[in-house]
């Protein structure tokens, strides 16, 4: 399993650098300098992201097949990075504008889950993209309560993680279109990251409140145990990061 991920500009706590850390090293990489990837078609900030197989992106994002599709700030307007052609290209809006989301992909689709609506409020709707149509649906639940929070998938189910200074795990199921709540975290974590390795779920960083502190630990979910466990600390306390699976290790920054 590969793949490349990251925000624009990753936060670290006081008296750290930004490098990036590795699972058991640290490991400095300029990003940009790996990667000739044709700019996006706007100057829009994008705010979430999803990755196909075959995709590398510089934004939070998750996989698909084909290309990479981004949602971009507060706009009904989302693209398509096409990693063959290294061309970027308009596709179908979505239903309603949001940033700050949580972006990931399940069973061939794009699951775009809350984030802050156009009156600053948590948008409490979820957005699904089928790439071979181009076409989006959504549907609004209570249960969907999340911003800067990050999503994955793993074994058929989308897991949204924390956010809005919150511990929450909220766990959605595609096939049958059920949300629950799941365990809670041990932290509150806003503006985190996570990754799948292994069957497990890795959580990363994140700042408590809005006053802080930035976190320097990590956790991780057994789906069965059904619960969350604090790991080793990072080098040094993150947020606004990206996290990836390289092989068997995690990487963030």
């Amino acid at each position: 399993m590969r793949g490349v991920c990251g925000s624009g500009s990753p936060q670290v706590g006081p008296g750290a650098t930004r490098s990036q850390w590795h699972w058991h090293h640290w490991t400095p990489v300029k990003i940009r300098s790996l990667f000739n990837l044709k700019p996006l078609s706007s100057s829009e900030q994008m705010s979430c992201g999803a990755r196909f197989p075959i995709s590398l992106c510089l934004l939070p994002a998750e996989r698909l097949e084909g290309a990479t599709v981004l949602v971009s700030r507060l706009t009904l307007k989302a693209q398509r990075y096409d990693t063959i052609t290294n061309q970027w290209e308009t596709v179908s809006p979505l239903p309603k504008p949001v940033h700050s989301a949580a972006a990931t992909v399940c069973g061939g689709k794009v699951y775009v889950f809350g984030g802050v609506n156009e009156a600053g409020r948590s948008a409490g709707v979820l957005q699904s993209y089928v790439p071979q149509t181009n076409t989006w649906s959504f549907i609004e639940s209570p249960m969907i309560d999340n911003k800067y929070a990050p999503a994955v998938s793993l074994n058929g189910f989308i897991f949204i993680l924390g956010g809005a200074y919150a511990r929450a795990t909220t766990i959605y199921d595609p096939d049958k279109g059920n949300i629950k709540a799941g365990p809670n975290m041990n932290h509150s974590r806003q503006f985190c990251s996570a990754a799948v390795l292994d069957g497990k779920i890795y959580a990363t960083g994140g700042i408590v409140s809005s006053e802080g502190p930035a976190l320097g630990n990590m956790e991780t979910f057994d789906p069965s145990t059904n619960a969350w466990t604090l790991l080793q600390s990072l080098p040094c306390p993150l947020f606004r990061h990206g996290c990836v699976v390289i092989k068997k290790y995690i990487q963030s920054g």
